[in-house]
């Protein structure tokens, strides 16, 4: 079962426990009284079919797949997703080990084989999640794509850095999952002790991301999205340039699209007057020679 950490950790285990039980569910419905569908770890399962062909074995795997589509159309913010490999005993003599190893290997084949097809699963499925929580989260995230290609472009970032920082701006808020609704929705200033709970977001969202393969290149950018220029960010108080790049400039296209955007709790500003914010903040929050980049560049061609 692809994913479980990802579950457990964001939206705790009873969740988890609710999704291994409808993916258990979806994983015995294809088989015989006689066959054995068992849980054999925290999120692997071994299914034993005695006697049986392997066409007989992949109609019962075609079965699941399509079990598991039409459960993920009636979900709203999760994903199920399951990898497969097995094998057919074909001879006398073949030990129990030999065939779990056969099976297993088989599995990582195939995950190796989807691993970007499973990378967008994943990111579209932490997407969706983040969506039926806070919707307008999301259509942050979309703009933040639009700026991030162009100041991309202009830093000259290599291949590598543009796409961290493209997928940077889609999923950097995603540990705001976490974070309990009655602080990541007050409409008002937070307490101390929320305002704590609410920084945690970035802590969570490194869990997320280096529990995940496909994500673990964005993992350390994802923890450190909220550093300052002037080390006043958190959770690791980094200055200047030992701050990432793509997090100082993640930093400037977080901050003016919150400026100009509307909020419960006020208006957004006006593009003039977000321009002026990011110009006082240079040198403190922000890089001050990406701030001007930003300004005199970017903002011209979007």
């Amino acid at each position: 079962m692809d994913g479980l950490k990802i579950i457990n950790d964001t939206l705790g285990h009873q969740r988890g426990d609710a999704v291994l039980s409808k993916t258990a569910a979806i994983l015995q419905a294809p088989f015989r009284s006689g066959d054995i569908v068992a849980r054999i770890g925290g999120d692997e399962f071994a299914i034993v079919l005695p006697r049986a062909e392997e066409a007989i074995v992949e109609n019962a795997r075609l079965r699941i797949l399509q079990a598991l589509r039409r459960e993920n159309r009636e979900l709203e913010d999760l994903r199920l997703s399951v990898s497969f490999g097995y094998v057919t005993a074909r001879k006398p003599g073949a030990t129990i080990s030999e065939l779990v190893k056969a099976a297993d290997d088989a599995m990582y084949i195939q995950k190796s084989a989807e691993s970007g097809e499973t990378r967008q699963g994943i990111v579209k499925s932490l997407l969706a999640t983040l969506e039926v929580r806070d919707h307008m989260t999301v259509e942050h995230a979309e703009r933040l794509q639009r700026l991030a290609d162009t100041f991309g472009r202009l830093v000259n970032l290599s291949d590598r850095e543009k796409d961290d920082l493209l997928m940077l701006t889609l999923l950097h808020d995603i540990g705001k999952i976490g974070v309990p609704d009655n602080v990541l929705f007050k409409p008002g200033p937070l307490s101390a002790e929320e305002r704590c709970l609410m920084q945690k977001h970035s802590e969570i969202g490194y869990r997320i991301a280096a529990s995940t393969p496909e994500l673990t290149t964005i993992a350390r950018y994802v923890l450190l999205h909220h550093e300052r220029w002037d080390g006043d960010g958190y959770p690791q108080k980094l200055t200047g340039k030992k701050i990432p790049l793509v997090c100082r400039m993640l930093t400037i296209l977080d901050a003016y699209d919150a400026m100009i955007s509307n909020r419960p709790y006020r208006p957004g500003m006006s593009k003039d007057e977000a321009v002026l914010e990011l110009q006082r903040c240079a040198g403190s929050q922000f890089d001050p020679d990406l701030v001007e980049l930003f300004i005199e560049h970017v903002l011209k061609e979007v």
